[in-house]
């Protein structure tokens, strides 16, 4: 969902929801009860996204905790909605790209490069779920998440180093994707006034993260040069994933406060390459050609991930269609790390006439750290 649509659907959902300001009367079988005020309870509603539970309403405990408002407590079957993920995207693939080029005819490197590369910006993910409560106590939920990013930077030269003036255009990328797909039995209880939810069950994941660094054009006057080197890594397996959420209603109002936390272990197919090639040129010499490439693919490895989350919920029956609407806004966190057998680099160098290159590309197991803001908004009915 594009998050215009997110921000149209959370409007519409509002707008419904400040319709019910006065209490709603039951009507059931032919029968005509006496006019009941719904007590909502905010620990026992649904919670969206990553920490996303099915509610199992008790009025009891909505009023003991104080809460007597008429938000609309009801007992939902489903739950679904959309997640907008907004972070920013610290990914690495686990090696480095080290260049130098040098022309004996100037003083000191003209030009070098050291950088783990990676991207290292802010970008957004969706989030969708969708779920069923089974029983009073017990629901399953599925959820999907991806991110895919790109970006070009400047790279970073050596500590200390400063290059001099040349006329070599370069160029530096990075990108990453990220993935989840996953589907979980939840158990839901009460301590008190606070709403617990314990998941277990499994999850897909898919981790890829690339850098690409690439010079070219007239170094200095009559040499040419032009290299490339890149290296990534990448996982796609399946695991097992679990949380557990706390929730406590707000009193007197429609809110509740939240923490979730989760992890999960992947186990599947990893991969990484490292690749070196370039070409130096100077008339009237004959050209320094070169290149290298190490690689391990289809090798076993290991993704772990951890999850966390904090923030708050606001849910409210809709008096126009017979369905709870919940909002919700939470600070993200994630950390991926990819475990896998080493792999190697490779390289490119030499001398022609009064140029000098060497350039080394290693390649390792990758990883990414992510956090920022998460907006929320769904059903339940």
């Amino acid at each position: 969902m594009r998050p215009n649509c997110l921000v149209m659907f959370v409007a519409f959902a509002i707008s419904c929801s400040l319709a019910t300001a006065q209490q709603i009367p039951i009507i059931v079988a032919d029968e005509i009860q006496p006019k009941q005020t719904f007590a909502y309870d905010a620990a026992q509603s649904a919670v969206a996204g990553d920490g996303m539970t099915a509610p199992a309403i008790s009025s009891a405990s909505c009023q003991a905790c104080g809460d007597s408002n008429s938000c609309g407590c009801f007992r939902p079957s489903w739950f679904a909605g959309a997640e907008m993920t907004f972070l920013y995207v610290d990914s690495l693939p686990g090696g480095r790209i080290t260049f130098s080029v040098d022309d004996s005819d100037t003083g000191g490197t003209d030009f070098a490069v050291s950088d783990e590369g990676g991207f290292q910006d802010y970008t957004y993910a969706p989030r969708l779920f969708v779920g069923r409560r089974v029983s009073e106590n017990w629901s399953i939920v599925a959820r999907y998440w991806h991110l895919d990013a790109f970006d070009n930077s400047i790279p970073d030269s050596p500590e200390g180093h400063v290059s001099l003036t040349n006329f070599l255009t370069v160029v530096e990328t990075g990108s990453v994707e990220l993935s989840n797909l996953d589907l979980e039995a939840i158990r839901s209880g009460e301590v008190g006034c606070w709403k617990i939810d314990g998941t277990f069950g499994a999850r897909h994941s898919s981790f890829y993260a690339d850098q690409t660094l690439n010079t070219f054009g007239v170094f200095t006057s009559g040499n040419f040069l032009q290299t490339l080197q890149t290296h990534f890594s990448s996982f796609d397996g399946a695991g097992i994933t679990g949380s557990l959420t706390a929730r406590r209603p707000v009193p007197n109002t429609c809110c509740s406060l939240f923490v979730s936390g989760r992890g999960s272990n992947a186990w599947g197919n990893a991969g990484a390459l490292g690749r070196t090639a370039g070409t130096v040129a100077r008339s009237p010499n004959a050209p320094l050609v070169g290149a290298a490439t190490v690689t391990r693919f289809d090798t076993d490895g290991e993704l772990a991930i951890g999850e966390l989350q904090f923030g708050l919920q606001w849910e409210r029956r809709l008096k126009c269609i017979p369905v709870n609407a919940f909002f919700r806004t939470a600070f993200e966190y994630q950390y991926w790390r990819l475990n896998m057998p080493p792999v190697g680099g490779s390289g490119f160098g030499g001398t022609i006439a009064d140029i000098t290159v060497n350039s080394f590309t290693q390649a390792a197991e990758g990883r990414a750290d992510l956090q920022g803001l998460s907006l929320a908004a769904g059903f339940t009915w």
